[in-house]
């Protein structure tokens, strides 16, 4: 599972007054998802928010119709640290989202991401537009 994320600085529209961290010329704030009454940045409608995180949600469940009442999101992320191993994400985390929550979506993880992170899941990296009719 995912441990953290990161988001650049210059990615969001407002302060989160959070700490900022160096990375290379860019400065970015960090999220670690044991913190407790976490709040996320989400994508959600064309809108910019911050959202209380709730957990994972497998994509089987998802394309099995068990989440029905959520809506599709996306979590602004440029790095995910999973495995102890910092990871460049390129177009966010595909999310779900209900009552100014946010549930991560999570999949089987690939070959390659096992073995560079030592995880059985891995967020599902879709972009927020390509999601299918009905998510």
């Amino acid at each position: 599972m995912i441990d953290a994320i990161a988001t650049c600085v210059d990615s969001l529209p407002c302060d989160t007054a959070g700490p900022v961290y160096p990375r290379g010329d860019r400065q970015e704030y960090r999220f670690y998802l044991a913190e407790q009454r976490l709040r996320l940045p989400v994508l959600f409608c064309g809108q910019h928010q911050f959202m209380t995180w709730a957990g994972f949600i497998h994509r089987e469940s998802v394309e099995a119709g068990h989440h029905a009442g959520k809506e599709p999101c996306r979590i602004e992320a440029s790095f995910c640290l999973a495995g102890g191993i910092w990871y460049q994400v390129v177009d966010g985390i595909t999310a779900l989202c209900r009552e100014s929550r946010v549930w991560m979506m999570v999949q089987e993880s690939s070959h390659y991401y096992q073995v560079m992170t030592r995880q059985r899941t891995m967020p599902v990296a879709t972009p927020y537009a390509d999601l299918p009719a009905g998510w």
